[in-house]
This record gives C-alpha cells, sequence and structure tokens, in this order.
C-alpha cells in the first residue's frame, strides 16, 4: 500500500466520520418545525415565489438586509420543496459538514497536526447548534464554506518567498465577495489575511497590505450597506436602547469573555440569554474583559519565537471573527440580547483550530492511547450535548419553554410562546405569556398584538381590543395588529348583536369595516345588525359593497328590505 493511497484511505475515513457525528447530533432537529423569524423571512415571504422577487432580492428591496446570496439559496429552496423544513434543515447540516471539512483542510494547509480533530469538534460543538438547527441561520453555514474555500485560494500560491499567483488572489477576493453577500458578519476577514501574513512570515509587508486591499474595499461597502438596513430597516421603529461608547466596549469585552466560555464549556446554552444592563458591574467586567485580553496577546507575545505565535494566529482570529457582533456596531437584536450562540459560529471555527494545533503540540509528550482517550470523550461529550440541545429546536412551543426555563425574564420568548400556543388551538394557555411579555416589556408593540389575538381566539374580544389599541397606539403601520383589531371588534360585535345589545354591535361592525374595508363577512354582519335595527336603506348599502367584493359569498342572497 502507497503511502499517498494510505494517507488518502485515512483521510476518507475521517471525513465519513466527522460526517457520521453531524448526523448523530443534528438530526433530532430535521424535523423541527418554522421557527422564530422562519415563517416571515421563508414561509410568508413573497419575494421567493416567482422570478421578481429575485430581482428585488439582489436590488436591495427585500428583506432588513442586504445577504442576496443567502435569500437566492433560500428562493431557490422553496421552488424545490416549498414549505416541507426537511429540506431545509439538511441543507444547513450538509453546509455545516462542508464547513467542518473545509476546516479541517485550512489547519491541515497551517501545518497542524491534528487538523482532522479540528474539523470534527467544530463539528459536533454545542455552540454550533442554533446556526445548524435554526433555518434561518442559513446565512451562517453558507457563508463560512465560502469563506475557508477563500482563505484556501489565498494560500494557495504560497510559497517560501512569499509569492502568491495574481489568479490566487483573483480566485479569494471572488469567493470572499460571495461570502459577504451571503452574511457579511465575514467582513473582518481581511483583517485577518493580514494576521496569516505576519503569522507566516512574522512582519506584514507591502505586498500583503496591497493584496488585501481589494478584500478591505469589499468589507467596507458591503459592511456599510448592512449597517444602513439595520438602521434603516430592521431598527426602524424598535425602541432600541441608547447606550455610550464607553457602555458598548465594556458589553463587548463581556461579550467576548461570554463567547470563550461557552465555547470551553458549552452548557446551558439558550436561544435568549439575559440581557445584561448597563451599569458598574458590566463597566467592572468590561474593564476586566479589556485587560484580560491585554494580559493574553502579552503573554502570547512573549513566546511568540515558539507556540505564542500560534495562538496569536488563533486567539487573534477569534475576536476578529467576533468583532462584528459585539454590539459596536447597532443591531436589532440588541434589543433582546447582547449575546447570541449564532453570532459566536465564526469565532467557534477558530477556538477549535487552536484546540486543535494544542492537542498536536502535546502529542509529542502525552502518551497516545491517553491523548486518544481524552479526545474522545471531549468528542462524544460534544455530540451527545448538541443531539439534546438540537432536540430543543423541534418545534416553537419546545424551544421558548426550554428559554423560559432559564431565562424568565427572556419577553420575546413570553411573546413567542404566546403565539406558539394559540396558533395550535391553545389560546388560553398563551394568554398568560402573552401578558408575561407585556408586562416585561410594555413598549413592544408585537406583544401587545399577540396578546389581543390570543384573547381574541380565547372568546375574550373586549379585553383584547385594549391590547390591539394599544399595539397601534405604540406602532400604527403593524398591520398584524389592525387586522387583529377588525377581528376582535368583529367577535365583539357578534356577541354584543346576541345579547341584544344591537346598537353597541353596529358601533363594532363599523369599526371592523373601517379597519378591513375590503372585508365582505364584516359588511354582511354589519349590514343585518343595521337591519335589526329597522336602518335598511344603510343595511342595504353594506349588503350591496359585501356582494361586490365576495359575489356570492355567505347569506348575500338574504338581503333587507
Amino acid at each position: 500500500m502507497t503511502v499517498q493511497f494510505r494517507k488518502a484511505l485515512e483521510g476518507g475515513t475521517a471525513a465519513a466520520f466527522i460526517a457520521a457525528a453531524v448526523a448523530f447530533a443534528f438530526l433530532p432537529a430535521v424535523h423541527g418545525g418554522w421557527l422564530w423569524d422562519d415563517p416571515t423571512g421563508i414561509a410568508r415571504n413573497p419575494a421567493l415565489r416567482d422570478g421578481a422577487g429575485l430581482a428585488r432580492i439582489w436590488s436591495g428591496r427585500a428583506g432588513p438586509d442586504y445577504f442576496p446570496l443567502t435569500s437566492t439559496v433560500q428562493w431557490a429552496q422553496w421552488h424545490l420543496w416549498g414549505d416541507h423544513v426537511e429540506g431545509y434543515h439538511l441543507t444547513n447540516m450538509a453546509l455545516h459538514l462542508l464547513g467542518s471539512l473545509l476546516l479541517w483542510r485550512v489547519l491541515a494547509r497551517l501545518g497542524v497536526a491534528a487538523a482532522a480533530l479540528g474539523g470534527l469538534l467544530f463539528a459536533v460543538h454545542p455552540v454550533a447548534v442554533e446556526s445548524v438547527a435554526w433555518i434561518s441561520e442559513l446565512k451562517n453555514v453558507l457563508s463560512l464554506p465560502l469563506l475557508l474555500l477563500s482563505l484556501l485560494a489565498f494560500m494557495g500560491g504560497e510559497v517560501p518567498v512569499g509569492v502568491r499567483p495574481r489568479r490566487s488572489v483573483a480566485l479569494s477576493l471572488a469567493l470572499f465577495v460571495l461570502a459577504m453577500l451571503a452574511k457579511s458578519s465575514v467582513a473582518m476577514f481581511p483583517a485577518i489575511l493580514l494576521l496569516h501574513a505576519w503569522w507566516l512570515r512574522g512582519r506584514i509587508g507591502r505586498r500583503d497590505l496591497a493584496e488585501t486591499a481589494p478584500f478591505f474595499a469589499v468589507s467596507l461597502v458591503l459592511g456599510c450597506a448592512t449597517v444602513h438596513l439595520q438602521a434603516a430597516r430592521a431598527m426602524a421603529g424598535l425602541p432600541m436602547p441608547t447606550e455610550g461608547l464607553a457602555t458598548r466596549l465594556a458589553a463587548a469585552a463581556a461579550a467576548a469573555w461570554f463567547y470563550l466560555s461557552k465555547a470551553v464549556l458549552p452548557i446551558h446554552l439558550l436561544a435568549i440569554y439575559p440581557r445584561w444592563p448597563a451599569g458598574g458591574a458590566l463597566t467592572a467586567a468590561g474593564v476586566a474583559g479589556w485587560a484580560g485580553v491585554a494580559a493574553a496577546f502579552a503573554w502570547f507575545w512573549a513566546r511568540r519565537s515558539g507556540w505564542g505565535r500560534h495562538a496569536i494566529l488563533g486567539f487573534g482570529s477569534f475576536l476578529l471573527n467576533l468583532a462584528p457582533a459585539l454590539g459596536l456596531v447597532p443591531m436589532a437584536f440588541l434589543r433582546i440580547s447582547r449575546v447570541s450562540d449564532h453570532f459566536a459560529y465564526l469565532g467557534l471555527a477558530s477556538l477549535a483550530g487552536l484546540a486543535a494545533a494544542a492537542v498536536g503540540r502535546f502529542r509529542a509528550a502525552a502518551p497516545r492511547p491517553a491523548l486518544v482517550a481524552c479526545a474522545g470523550i471531549l468528542i462524544a461529550a460534544c455530540a451527545l450535548a448538541s443531539r439534546r440541545d438540537a432536540a430543543n429546536f423541534t418545534g416553537e412551543e419546545a424551544l421558548w419553554r426550554h428559554t423560559l426555563e432559564r431565562n424568565p425574564g427572556a419577553w420575546l420568548a413570553e411573546n413567542n410562546l404566546c403565539i406558539a400556543l394559540a396558533n395550535s388551538g391553545r389560546p388560553a394557555e398563551g394568554i398568560a405569556h402573552g401578558q408575561a411579555a407585556v408586562r416585561l416589556q410594555p413598549g413592544f408593540p408585537e406583544a401587545h398584538a399577540n396578546l389581543g389575538l390570543a384573547l381574541t381566539q380565547a372568546g375574550r374580544p373586549g379585553e383584547a381590543i385594549g391590547q390591539l389599541e394599544e399595539a397601534l397606539r405604540l406602532n400604527p403601520d403593524l398591520a398584524g395588529a389592525r387586522l387583529g383589531l377588525a377581528v376582535a371588534h368583529n367577535n365583539r360585535g357578534g356577541a354584543r348583536a346576541r345579547g341584544g345589545r344591537l346598537a353597541d354591535a353596529v358601533a363594532d361592525f363599523e369599526a371592523a369595516r373601517d379597519l378591513e374595508p375590503a372585508n365582505a363577512g364584516i359588511r354582511r354582519n354589519l349590514a343585518f345588525a343595521l337591519h335589526e335595527l329597522g336602518r335598511d336603506r344603510e343595511a342595504l348599502d353594506q349588503m350591496d359593497e359585501a356582494e361586490r367584493l365576495d359575489p356570492g359569498g355567505g347569506l348575500a342572497g338574504h338581503r333587507p328590505r
């Protein structure tokens, strides 16, 4: 058996093992339903329905962000399997597997002895669960393989004297553009390329700056577009916290160490973590955090002639990959929490590589059986934890109940659970969670609207109207609240009509009609109530309009005289 064949066989076996590990860890989520913003982003997104939608996607007229490559893949997915969620989940899994294999390849190119272990650790790490199991995070699992391919292309022309063919740089740049169009959180990649140049040769030369200049230009243009769209669309009308630079710097340091702690000890992972309030504790944590970062790099720098050089590359890449999500740049999600697992996905790849490098360094010193046993236990523990956590993403109710068990102050989880229960025909259960959401975040219009929906479905339209009116007061453009208020007025009008309170019923039906003037059913209800009051001329006008809107519908033939 030749050396090349033996290496290929070993590589194929390792790749198959990584694929099996990914399947084991994430298959519980495959049959899960739409979660969180999946319905608005995919299931009910008109831009995914036809060819005209593609034009809106690439022109920037669809969605709160400009991630057109991700949206194009979602467009193709919708036309392949519609609302069958299994296809979306399997796509995320396949892309995560591809990213894990490419990470292995990158680590091997960097000379990491335990490169396959790095790819395997990333593949099954519990922090990756949210990105893989949540359909909308296609942007994460799509951008990483493109970024790693870009890095491989950039390194492809590297020789000891540092000469790189132009075609390698051009291919790398094209792949980076695609990664940015998938998700702009990869914007720090040019800085990582410079860090790699320093790691390779101990300095950053003019050629390195010239080669990375186009990457920085792409990062700046598309990064600014994302920031602009976040402010103009995603955050428009939202009650965003107003915080100074000092608070944001403190929160950024605390977030970086939070992500590091979850990577090292991935327990108690949540879809929504408690939002740390601004104040003395956060400031102290920030000062300690930045001091810790400085001390770590000082330690690595003092040992840069040996292992410190590799530590600077790994830990530096981790921090650079995290930078766009640390809260220094405003994001809509920051009103919910300062941290989230899916923000750590790119940084996790850097830490997995650093862990593999550490194992490779100690491989010569430690007994091989002991090292293999420890690595096996670590991978098994991560895979089992990921499988358990993936089961929490099988549906809205499971996800939000799990979140509330450990974070009872998660107002968005209360709101989302209210919706989930109401939509599953259990509005009475949902009301308590809607009330909790309103209590925790009274300025959130969707919470009032969703509580109003649950109250309406539970047969309590009078209470629902107050909540829906408050939602519209907070956000007059909230279409769902307008529709919900129309339904609530219509339902209360029906109850009042049955109770003989015809004048009050007419007032409710008229309010519902004014909110939904194209609803023929509401106009028919108003017509019958007017007829019972002896206002036949008005009743006839309403019935005629209902017939125009919905010819032959319902009781249109029983017109009052």
